[in-house]
């Protein structure tokens, strides 16, 4: 009797493997934050490759200018179109839009930390194109521009 009771039993069954697919629920969270990640790290990469070529160009327009023989009251009124408009590209169009004159003067200053716009060379992007004058525009205004750009690209 417990030879038949030995060849009845059964040799011992494992369940089957666990599949790979489809995955548990919180490897789809895993994913999704991942996925979410790369496309906020893709974002502000092409804003910063966005800013940096800017940057370049304004700068490059800048030397452009600063080195051009032209009207010196065209090239104050280009300069100061130039702020404008890397101005309207970095801020809200509602703060940047309306200034001119004083208040243009002290939106620069306040975006740059001084007081050069309104009260030193930057002065010049409000007065030159007004005056007759033909003498070159100071090196420093150019200068001026320049940190600027730096500052806010």
């Amino acid at each position: 009797m417990a030879a038949d009771l030995i060849h009845q039993l059964r040799d011992i069954h494992y369940p089957p493997p666990v599949p790979i697919w489809p995955l548990a629920v919180g490897w789809y969270y895993v994913f999704g934050f991942l996925l979410i990640i790369m496309a906020v790290i893709c974002y502000w990469w092409l804003k910063t490759m966005q800013k940096r070529r800017l940057k370049k160009i304004v700068l490059h327009r800048l030397e452009q200018l600063q080195v051009q023989q032209d009207s010196q009251q065209n090239i104050a009124e280009e300069l100061s179109m130039l702020l404008k408009r890397v101005a309207l590209a970095i801020y809200p169009r509602r703060e940047v839009a309306g200034l001119y004159g004083e208040e243009w003067l002290r939106f620069l200053d306040k975006t740059s930390l001084t007081t050069e716009f309104s009260q030193g060379a930057g002065r010049l992007l409000v007065i030159y194109p007004y005056q007759g004058k033909a003498e070159p525009l100071p090196e420093q205004l150019f200068h001026l521009i320049k940190n600027w750009v730096k500052k806010n690209l």
